[in-house]
């Protein structure tokens, strides 16, 4: 019995992504999944790919620099989203979309959460701050919609994230 293998060119694109991504530590992911490294652990904040990583050319990491830099400015506004983010940008909504999975399989709104969810850790680790202020310091409107979201990410509440990092100082 013969078994036949078919060309997959996504297949492909995905294993060069991972091979490139490997080299700077971060494993990518296709759409709905976290960018992480060797799997969610207690040290998460530091396995979140730096969103310049992902770029595969220096123009990809020009416009992620600049899309990073936009989503920081904004990120205590909870209405930043797509519409918001392509009109600074000068670009269409579908062109954004699209420029954003090419270079990192991750959506735009996956792409705002994780660096709101960065920013909200960073503030967490400093321990200045109290749970209900840094998610509306990050821009969320609910602090449930933040633990989840927080939750999912890092597989720890904000408040266990804030133990651990408190009990290693």
């Amino acid at each position: 019995m013969c078994l036949r293998i078919m060309f997959n060119p996504i297949f492909l694109v995905f294993s060069i992504s991972n091979f490139k991504a490997l080299s700077v530590g971060a494993v990518y992911k296709p759409s709905g999944h976290q960018p992480w490294s060797g799997g969610p652990n207690k040290n998460a904040l530091f396995n979140i790919v730096h969103i310049k990583s992902m770029a595969h050319a220096k123009a990809d990491e020009r416009f992620l620099e600049t899309l990073n830099e936009t989503i920081s400015k904004g990120i205590e506004d909870t209405d930043l989203d797509v519409e918001h983010l392509a009109g600074i940008m000068n670009m269409s909504r579908i062109t954004l979309y699209r420029k954003i999975k090419a270079i990192s399989y991750l959506t735009l709104l996956e792409l705002i959460n994780i660096v709101r969810l960065k920013k909200a850790a960073q503030l967490l680790a400093e321990g200045e701050y109290k749970i209900y202020e840094i998610s509306a310091m990050v821009g969320y409107s609910s602090q449930s919609n933040f633990a989840r979201n927080f939750l999912k990410q890092f597989s720890m509440t904000p408040t266990e994230f804030m133990q651990s990092k408190i009990a290693k100082k």
